[in-house]
């Protein structure tokens, strides 16, 4: 079957913006490259270079589904243009594109349709700004025209810049197979922007990337897992991200300010670890709880700079009716006593709250490693809370308050007692005493 591309140039004010739609009909045109493709066999790879620079002020209009009926491309490219806007419109006949690749794009729009298809396939690389992801762009839901031909099973941001994902920009349904968001700057995430409900394998990642905002119930994934590693967030709201999974992986992040209920997880195992949390509100992580019997819970390695009472504990008031493995260890926190000193105030959290009680009095063992950071270089085990501000006084204001402290500090726990200088000499002179 031969490919016959045409490039259809339509110059137009819309909007006051001038635009130059392209339409896929022949090889030959220029701009156009075709080859056999050597993933997809008995397909064209089918390749769009946008025109040069002297471009930049008008807007390629790239229809992907108006195509000749005979069409039948393995994967279509469209690389190197300034401004590119891209339509997922159904068209009345199905076309067949099984991968889109779009690369070394300065400024990438997305057009709103009502109805949408995506190939089966999209990735996104090096897209210095896509300025928002409107609502539907990317959705299973909404492929109302041959619905069987538009399950979007691979979804990828690469080294781009997005301004807005829009609530409901992103819904994928049960075919997701990967979805992969990586070396990506994201300004916002609204309500619902980003739903994901996969019942079987499916790779999920958010992996160094930044994200500035992410408004309440902003990501949902109902999925076998769920990983956002070496991400610097700014802002997650309310449950903000929300998991049902089997196992939920949060690490080696940077998170500015998590509000109360942010991370809303349900899951058989939780791994919270190597994060740096700056300011940590109440009940932050009281919505990470049990999915099966059996439930593990591990928050290691993490350095907390702020935290505001009942701030730290999961959802463990439940947690009796299951079987527990929790690991709260190695972790760092930031001394003062504006927002450390309730933790060893012996703070009651209520009738009914014996567990939360529990849990802090167990991530205070020395046994577990949790150590208190001051100004200058000293570390306590975390125990040193209980002494920072006796009856409310608080005893390091000034760097020279916390030398004084550091040096003076005891832990008088009978089992991990640190002997003073005074009882060494008693000790001393007595065992010399029996060899005299």
């Amino acid at each position: 079957m031969q490919l016959i591309v045409f490039v259809l140039l339509l110059i137009s004010y819309t909007n006051k913006c001038l635009c130059f739609k392209v339409q896929f009909l022949s090889c030959d045109e220029k701009g156009f490259h075709c080859n056999n493709s050597a993933t997809y066999e008995g397909k064209k790879d089918v390749t769009y270079q946008c025109p040069s620079d002297d471009l930049k002020d008008i807007t390629i209009d790239f229809w992907i589904w108006d195509l000749p009926q005979e069409a039948d491309i393995g994967k279509l490219t469209i690389k190197h243009c300034h401004t590119l806007r891209l339509r997922f419109g159904c068209t009345e006949h199905y076309r067949n594109i099984t991968s889109l690749y779009v690369h070394h794009v300065a400024d990438l729009r997305i057009f709103e349709d009502d109805t949408i298809c995506n190939p089966s396939g999209v990735i996104f690389e090096q897209v210095h700004l896509l300025r928002n992801v409107p609502k539907h762009s990317f959705s299973q839901a909404r492929s109302k025209c041959n619905a069987e031909h538009c399950g979007l099973k691979q979804l990828v941001f690469e080294n781009v810049k997005i301004g807005v994902i829009e609530t409901g920009g992103i819904e994928l349904i049960d075919n997701i197979e990967l979805f992969r968001i990586t070396n990506t700057v994201i300004n916002t995430i609204e309500v619902g922007g980003i739903k994901i409900v996969v019942h079987k394998d499916a790779s999920i990642y958010i992996i160094n990337s930044i994200i500035n905002n992410v408004e309440a119930v902003a990501v949902q994934v109902v999925a076998p897992t769920f990983t956002i590693s070496e991400t610097n967030i700014g802002e997650i709201s309310f449950a903000g991200i929300s998991a049902t999974v089997n196992a939920f992986e949060f690490s080696s992040n940077f998170v500015a300010n998590t509000s109360s209920g942010a991370l809303a997880v349900s899951a058989g195992q939780v791994d919270i670890f190597k994060n740096s949390f700056y300011s940590i509100n109440s009940g932050a992580f009281s919505k990470i709880g049990p999915r099966q019997k059996r439930f593990s819970y591990n928050f290691l390695e993490n350095y907390i700079k702020y935290v505001d009472i009942g701030g730290l504990h999961p959802q463990v008031e439940s947690f009796q009716e299951f079987r527990l493995n929790i690991t709260y260890a190695s972790n760092s926190f930031y001394c003062t006593c504006e927002e450390l000193a309730w933790l060893g105030s012996g703070i009651s959290f209520g009738r009914g709250y014996n567990p939360v009680k529990d849990f802090y009095k167990g991530i205070m063992d020395k046994v577990n490693n949790n150590t208190c950071t001051f100004d200058l270089s000293c570390t306590l085990p975390l125990r040193a809370v209980e002494k920072i501000a006796p009856d409310g006084v608080c005893q390091i204001i000034t760097v020279d308050d916390q030398s004084t402290f550091c040096e003076n500090y005891q832990d008088n726990s009978s089992k991990y007692s640190r002997p003073n200088s005074h009882f060494l000499i008693l000790l001393y002179l007595l065992l010399l005493s029996l060899f005299i």
